[in-house]
């Protein structure tokens, strides 16, 4: 299928992947944003971290009605495939069409948002629609833990009636999202100097994915199978220091690589274990990520291994904490409650590992925190709690939801499908600052997001734009 152009939503989407906005860099994109209502003569408001609203008329006949939030985030994921080199803060993404599927050259797509920032666009440009007074929300930092909205203050946010495009699908609505923390585990080091031949341990090919979706379908977190492959060493008594561990991508996204350092004066007991683990790993982990690829090779180290202690500790640290689904929700058959260990950095003098909890209970979100903070005090690290966000709790009323079933009855012939979600997401944001908020999470078709496979569906893109158009035609 072809991508477009003359369609004016792909248009936009294709204009906002030439300007680089990953999390905390979106101010080229904020200005381009800002830049569009001045030249469209529409009232905007921009705040200090690039935040942006922009506010429409209702069209004739439309003036007295309430007024409708339609909300995005300006922010991607950064995430490049293996041997891919791109600059996030200058480069343009390269786009490319596969079949029915546009998608990124080696990189994320950015999809997740884009496709709200590009409907948002489109609809405030064309003045032959029919629509309620529209307050168009643009939020930045959404995929570092929802920072942009948290800014945000009751008195700033006019809508009581909400259509967030960061969520559900053509004939889905979320009901319900995760709260959410994100947080750094610091864990100090020393390095001491030890004789012995230095070997590196790649694990890449795991298929990853966005924490919050894909949490539950038990893929291969490679940064801690290392961690289990160390403690493994240790158990069958092959003398080795770490030199050097990383991996992963981002907090909220599940890691699909990770590779470390080692040096060891007994190679040949190293070989024999590495291939035992590498067994092991491809009989549990095989069917789930099948492009699994483990290799062990000589390596040249320019940095001293850590001592024996603080090596221990942090093996240590890495086989207790959480990681995966810890709770399940039953009513509504989704994940109650996660963890997800999403990067590791050794660096000189400490190990700093980012993960991001969720859980639809802050009682959920607490525990999870207790067990982190317990793993991490026994092994004298430290827990920083990075920022934390609300949920979004379910309210079984909804005139958003009443309006919107009898179109996908329309057009696909069955029922609203109401589902809850465990990601993080800014409904949890409104729903805080005016908890009377009437709200609905819907999207296009996106797949593989946060990974460098994430890929939309061309013809859903389409059909979406129409659906959201018809229902602010008909609120």
């Amino acid at each position: 299928m072809k991508f477009d152009l003359s369609k004016r939503w792909c248009w936009y989407f294709n204009e906002l992947s030439k300007i680089p906005r990953p999390s905390r860099h979106e101010a080229a994109a904020a200005a381009w944003v800002k830049a569009f209502a001045e030249s469209h003569k529409l009232e905007w408001w921009q705040d200090e971290w690039g935040n942006t609203i922009i506010y429409k008329e209702a069209s004739p006949g439309r003036e007295h009605e309430d007024s409708v939030m339609l909300q995005g985030h300006l922010d991607m994921v950064p995430a490049c495939a293996p041997g891919v080199v791109h600059d996030w803060e200058k480069e343009p993404l390269s786009l490319k069409v596969e079949g029915d599927y546009l998608m990124a050259d080696g990189t994320t797509l950015g999809a997740d948002d884009g496709v709200a920032i590009a409907y948002m666009l489109a609809i405030l440009e064309d003045d032959t629609l029919s629509h309620p007074p529209l307050e168009c929300v643009f939020t930045v930092m959404e995929e570092i833990g929802l920072e942009g909205a948290l800014h945000l203050k009751p008195e700033i946010i006019r809508s009581r009636r909400v259509i967030s495009l960061d969520g559900g699908s053509e004939t889905s609505t979320m009901c319900c999202a995760a709260g959410g923390i994100k947080g750094a585990i610091h864990v100090p080091v020393n390095r001491a100097s030890y004789s012995g031949t230095c070997m590196k341990v790649s694990f890449s090919g795991c298929l990853g994915g966005h924490s919050g979706i894909e949490i539950d379908q038990e893929h291969a977190n490679p940064i801690l199978l290392l961690a289990r492959f160390l403690r493994e060493l240790q158990e069958q008594k092959v003398p080795f220091r770490l030199v050097n561990w990383n991996g992963g991508a981002a907090d909220n996204s599940i890691p699909q690589f990770s590779e470390l350092q080692l040096e060891t004066a007994e190679t040949e007991k190293l070989d024999t274990s590495f291939a035992k683990f590498k067994e092991e790993v491809f009989t549990e982990y095989g069917p789930t990520d099948p492009g699994m690829k483990l290799e062990l090779y000589p390596c040249k180290s320019a940095v001293t291994p850590l001592s024996e202690e603080s090596g221990t500790r942090l093996i240590a640290l890495m086989n207790l904490v959480p990681n995966g689904v810890t709770q399940r929700n039953l009513t509504l058959d989704i994940p109650a409650t996660s963890d997800n260990v999403g990067t590791m950095e050794l660096k000189e003098s400490e190990a700093i590992i980012l993960f991001r909890i969720r859980s639809l209970y802050e009682s959920g979100l607490d525990d999870e925190l207790r067990k982190i903070r317990i793993a991490s005090e026994l092994n004298q690290a430290s827990v920083e709690v990075l920022i934390r966000y609300p949920g979004w709790n379910y309210h079984p009323e909804s005139a958003l939801r009443d309006a919107l079933n009898p179109l996908i009855q329309k057009h696909y012939g069955k029922d609203l499908v109401i589902e809850g979600t465990h990601g993080g997401n800014e409904t949890g944001i409104w729903s805080g600052l005016h908890p009377d908020s009437d709200i609905i999470s819907i999207g296009s078709v996106e797949e593989k997001i946060h990974t460098p496979e994430e890929r939309l569906d061309l013809k859903a893109f389409d059909r979406m734009y129409h659906l959201l158009t018809e229902l602010l035609e008909v609120l």
